[in-house]
């Protein structure tokens, strides 16, 4: 019973540290887009 209880435990650790990673990614590739279009805005006036 215990192992179950300690095996779900793990496995949404994992799930929350995967979540929060790809949270991560996305917010680095939004500010990375965002910046990419800022200088192309400015390189064109």
């Amino acid at each position: 019973m215990w192992k179950l209880m300690m095996l779900l435990l793990l496995l949404l650790v994992i799930v929350v540290v995967v979540v929060l990673l790809l949270l991560l990614v996305v917010v680095v590739v939004v500010v990375v887009v965002v910046l990419c279009i800022q200088l192309h805005l400015e390189h064109s006036i």
